[in-house]
């Protein structure tokens, strides 16, 4: 099977619903250019920058994998997704947290994961921290906003737009909005208020890096040249006997095999980007969440 991003089917859903929700208003928005941003108080909607640059010579093919069903969600009070555009491959989506992987989710239990400098890190808040949360939000006036598009911005008369391009989904208590990248001055204040209150929150206790219950490994031999060229001095470990063989493109660690891995002191977190060596080859080993989500 040829890789495809499974995140492209459902960055497919979020601007399939926009359209309906267009269309149910009765109106048409024709394709045209991007409109240019030229304001400084908006979110910040540009593709964030990876740990290490991704420039594949040649996209390896993916091998089969048998369908199974995704454990159920856990529910959530807070979350906010920052997606790409086509052509982004699940690699590059696990190294700059991108869609389907939320770069800011605050459950109902109080887990908090988010995005910081280079890898996703943990924390639990108190009921109180999340009143406290809940309650900047709603200061901004978020609730108060419509559901329908129209409603997220002030849009002038015959606006023409496109529908692709990089977007943020934010969701708060089951409140949703969609940040069109090409729409984004006409973005209303209290939805650009309420996405900055949630990027630069940072929670009262320090947090830790998370490490999921199930790590998904990505590798590379490192002469193919997907990965990007290693400095001389980078550490090269070998790899354990075990876990799995790094000769596979794409493996799913079971959770078992996730506690053997971070025991060995392999990764700290993730994403994270490491050289090791297995039967005298040199592989790139990328540890991502696993695609279906956080818990």
């Amino acid at each position: 099977m040829e890789l495809k991003s499974r995140y492209f089917t459902l960055a497919c859903l979020i601007i399939v619903s926009i359209v309906l929700e267009a269309c149910g208003t009765g109106q048409n928005h024709p394709v045209a250019s991007p409109t240019s941003r030229n304001f400084e108080d908006t979110p910040t909607l540009v593709p964030a920058t990876p740990t290490l640059t991704v420039t594949p010579t040649s996209t390896p093919a993916r091998p089969v994998q048998t369908s199974e069903l995704s454990p159920t969600p856990k529910p959530y009070l807070i979350k906010l997704v920052q997606g790409g555009g086509d052509g982004v491959d699940e690699i590059y989506i696990c190294m700059a947290v991108y869609a389907p992987f939320p770069r800011f989710v605050l459950y109902e239990d109080g887990q908090l994961i988010f995005y910081g400098e280079h890898e996703l890190v943990e924390t639990f808040l108190t009921d109180s921290e999340i009143d406290s949360l809940i309650e900047k939000i709603e200061a901004t006036g978020y609730f108060n906003v419509g559901d329908s598009f129209e409603e997220h911005y002030n849009l002038p008369k015959d606006i023409q737009y496109g529908e692709g391009g990089w977007g943020v989904s934010v969701s708060v208590k089951g409140k949703d909005a969609y940040i069109h990248p090409q729409l984004t001055q006409y973005l209303v204040m209290p939805i650009q208020d309420a996405v900055r209150v949630i990027e630069t929150y940072r929670p009262p206790k320090s947090a830790r890096p998370y490490i999921p219950k199930a790590i998904e490994l990505w590798t590379a031999p490192i002469d193919t040249g997907y990965f990007p060229t290693p400095e001389p001095s980078v550490e090269i470990e070998d790899w354990s006997t075990k876990l799995p063989p790094l000769n596979s493109y794409y493996i799913k660690l079971s959770e078992s095999e996730t506690e053997s891995l971070i025991n060995s002191g392999y990764f700290s977190g993730v994403p994270e980007l490491r050289l090791f060596k297995q039967d005298g080859i040199v592989y790139w080993v990328l540890a991502c969440p696993p695609w279906y989500g956080f818990n």
